[in-house]
């Protein structure tokens, strides 16, 4: 497995030659100690309005599991970025280096250290410092950041990998990803006259986008409504695929058919499963699996001694579990299943035809449709299409971060 997470700024070709630098950019007297610290290589520098992006961060702090107790007050960011992967950042507001790390969490801080990022105290408010030489996984990333300020990201094991290049000026935010399928996601966007302003389209299946640095608020937010959120895994109802901690993107754009995995409302919490059948046919389990319509859903034992752990809820501790790890197929889409003993809930249901039959993948630890009954459609909030982010014991987990489940 590779995997790198690396902040690309100010740069040029991969090869030997690189391109002329182009002339350091203007400044005010408010970016004097950031210039300072950058040194005679200066590239870029951005201030945003926090304040203006509020609602923004505490939806983004939200999803990420922080606490809002944490009474830190964002006004205003001043961000230089220079050569090599020099950066020096200044948070204006009623907030110091220890408000700052509980509003971002254990977790984000951990990402923050690795990445070499240093928090600071200073007279009315925080900074923010990063000072390195470039290693070999920063010039796998070059070619990717061409531009005068750039953030690259490479995330995921070396066979399903996704890239992100952001380039950030005063007057948009352009970006690219690569690795994961937006075609459907592009299409119903763009059918929407609100979100015109973030002209997205795709480009040899990257999914390119520029978003102009005055942007309403309220075209995140529509986006967000409409196409795409972010959900935490709460627990391990959902192993081997998913696990507690991480987090996944959901696409709205597109009703989810047999074997997705989905998000779904249900007595005012949120629920990840495995969509088993949509409305019409009888789903029935017994101990030799699955039957949809009287199908059976063809199944493949992977390991039959296999080995794992959960978190326990009640308990800061881990549960040692053992079992079967077993392959089932829905529609021809494959993924993995685990199984502590014979069925949980044997019994048959019959679908509704504004319904769907949802399972959890750890099939004995699950509260699923065997138990709460068929799913209304109109209850769906979409499916999970990739999993952007995941910590375990405090720490990131490299190797799930980028990663689509099967």
């Amino acid at each position: 497995m590779r995997l790198a997470l690396v902040l690309l700024v100010a740069c040029g070709a991969s090869n030997a030659v690189r391109p002329e630098a182009p002339p350091p950019p203007k400044v005010d007297s408010a970016f004097a100690p950031l210039v300072a610290q950058i040194g005679p290589h200066l590239r870029a520098v951005v201030r945003l309005d926090l304040a203006a992006r509020a609602p923004l961060l505490d939806d983004l702090l939200a999803t990420l599991g922080q606490h809002a107790d944490c009474h830190a007050t964002l006004t205003t960011l001043r961000l230089a970025v220079g050569e090599p992967l020099r950066v020096a950042a200044e948070i204006d507001g009623d907030v110091d280096a220890a408000r700052f790390e509980c509003l971002l969490g254990p977790q984000l801080v951990a990402l923050a250290t690795q990445a070499g990022l240093a928090i600071t105290d200073r007279p009315g408010g925080i900074a923010i410092s990063r000072d390195q030489e470039p290693g070999r996984a920063d010039a796998a990333l070059v070619t990717r950041c061409a531009s005068p300020s750039c953030l690259a990201i490479e995330l995921g094991p070396t066979s399903r990998q996704v890239h992100l290049a952001a380039t950030f000026t005063a007057a948009a935010t352009a970006f690219r990803i690569e690795g994961i399928d937006f075609s459907r996601l592009v299409t119903a966007v763009a059918a929407e006259p609100g979100l015109a302003a973030a002209k997205l389209h795709l480009d040899h299946g990257a999914l390119v986008g520029e978003v102009p640095g005055g942007v309403d608020p309220k075209v995140a937010q529509l986006f967000k409504a409409r196409f795409a959120e972010a959900f935490k895994i709460p627990s391990s109802s959902m192993r081997p695929t998913l696990v507690e901690g991480d987090h996944v993107f959901v696409d709205k754009s597109r009703p989810p058919v047999a074997g997705d995995i989905i998000v779904y409302r249900f007595e005012d919490r949120m629920y990840v499963k495995r969509l088993i059948a949509t409305g019409g046919p009888a789903v029935t389990e017994s101990d030799t699996g699955m039957l949809v319509d009287g199908a059976a859903l063809p199944i493949q034992v992977v390991d039959p001694k296999f080995h794992w752990h959960e978190d326990d809820p009640g308990r800061e501790e881990h549960i040692e579990k053992d079992g079967m790890l077993v392959r089932e197929s829905i529609n021809g889409h494959a993924f993995l299943t685990v199984r502590t003993k014979p069925a949980a809930n044997p019994g048959a249901w019959t679908v509704p035809a504004d319904a769907v039959f949802v399972m959890g993948d750890n099939r004995n630890n699950s509260n699923d449709s065997r138990y709460t009954g068929p799913v209304k459609t109109s209850a769906i909030v979409g499916r999970v299409t990739g999993i952007w982010a995941s910590w375990h014991d405090g720490a990131p987990d490299w190797n799930r971060m980028g990663t689509l489940p099967d």
